[in-house]
């Protein structure tokens, strides 16, 4: 079954929901980081910022791998041409 543009317009949007999410949530553990120091918790908190400092990469990938699927789909251009043809 091929994606129509608004199914692929609504992955996209999703992916920006998600990121702006978990951007939030990466704040907030920046500022329990700065807090006083407390073992485990810092500890912890150190652990969350990278799971989520990864996550919104893998995010960001997802978003450019989206958008290349989308202009897959879109009326070739002139310079999409060009660089087709130097492949």
């Amino acid at each position: 079954m091929r994606k129509t543009m608004a199914d692929e317009n609504e992955h996209l949007a999703m992916l920006v929901a998600a990121r702006s999410r978990m951007i939030t949530e990466r704040r907030e553990v920046v500022i329990a980081l700065t807090e006083k120091y407390k073992r485990a918790h810092t500890d912890d908190m150190r652990e969350l910022l990278v799971q989520i400092q990864a996550t919104i990469d893998a995010i960001d990938r997802a978003i450019a791998d989206e958008k290349n699927i989308a202009s897959a789909h879109a009326p070739p251009t002139v310079v999409g041409f060009i660089d087709r043809q130097k492949q």
